[in-house]
């Protein structure tokens, strides 16, 4: 697949650091215009020359789009949606990277959603129905992929999709980031499911235990153990970008859209009942849909 990279529209969030930024160089080098929407321009222009030099050391000129998009405030991803119709014509790869983990204590969005399911889901979630349009112009089908984790293990129950509403006695940080991860990898089975008709398919993935600034608001002994086992167990970043990149263009992926990957397979050794729960699928998506609605444009 390589040699069609050129021809390729990327959508990377969370492009500016991490996984994200290794999946948004390897579009690059290999010719795909990759366009970066960040929390703010400083961070998108300073990731666009980064990327840039990377692929200037290979002889490859870059073309990389800088934007402004804060998954925190729907408002923006609105905006950028609208912005975004202005500058390409199509999208053929919404990477849906960006996220936060674990954060100490209870924190919440511009619009009032805790904020680890408003950004790693809801924000996401509103990004892709305003793209709707331009990954159904895509020439070959387009692909969205949800940057999951195997933390959805930390998932003790469904309730936030039937009660959106509902305050929790107690906030668990864990447990808020993998109500989050569980909803990504809904989220992606559900919208396969929906638009396969249209040429749109999803995928949701583990990429693998990697440091990057996502462990920013861990407590200090999470930090202490994970940095004593990081030799034996942890991926460097290009490892940890590779299930991204596989799921975004392999054929092989290709005949398991839908489905949770992890090592660039499907990832059949950490199957949940709840990922083939037709009901809960359905279910969480009347709730984003219902929570994010004003900010959705019309396609």
């Amino acid at each position: 697949m390589l040699h069609f990279y050129h021809s390729l529209v990327v959508v990377v969030t969370g492009g500016n650091s991490g996984i994200g930024q290794k999946t948004a160089q390897t579009f690059a080098l290999f010719g795909a215009k990759v366009i970066l929407p960040c929390r703010t321009m400083d961070k998108a222009n300073k990731a666009k020359e980064e990327i840039e030099l990377y692929c200037a050391d290979k002889g490859v000129i870059a073309t990389v789009v800088p934007m402004v998009m804060d998954l925190n405030d729907l408002t923006t991803v609105q905006k950028f949606s609208t912005e975004l119709a202005g500058v390409v014509d199509h999208v053929d790869i919404l990477m849906c990277n960006a996220g936060i983990m674990a954060l100490r204590e209870r924190t919440e969005t511009v619009q009032l959603f805790e904020a680890q399911i408003g950004v790693n889901h809801l924000g996401h979630f509103a990004l892709f129905r305003n793209l709707i349009g331009l990954l159904k112009k895509a020439p070959g089908g387009s692909h969205v992929v949800a940057v999951s984790s195997i933390a959805h293990y930390c998932a003790k129950n469904t309730d936030w999709i039937y009660y959106p509403k509902l305050e929790l006695a107690e906030y668990e940080p864990w447990e808020g980031y993998g109500i989050a991860k569980m909803s990504n990898v809904l989220f992606a089975k559900e919208l396969d499911e929906r638009y396969a008709q249209d040429g749109i398919r999803g995928f949701s993935l583990h990429p693998g235990g990697i440091h990057t600034n996502l462990q920013s608001h861990v407590r200090i002994g999470t930090k202490i153990f994970w940095a004593t086992v990081t030799p034996f167990v942890f991926k460097n970043q290009d490892q940890g970008a590779a299930t991204s990149v596989f799921c975004a263009v392999s054929p092989k992926a290709m005949e398991h859209s839908g489905e949770y990957f992890s090592d660039c397979n499907v990832a059949k050794n950490t199957y949940e009942d709840w990922m083939n729960d037709t009901a809960l699928r359905e279910k969480l998506w009347q709730t984003s849909e219902q929570l994010t609605e004003e900010f959705v444009n019309s396609e």
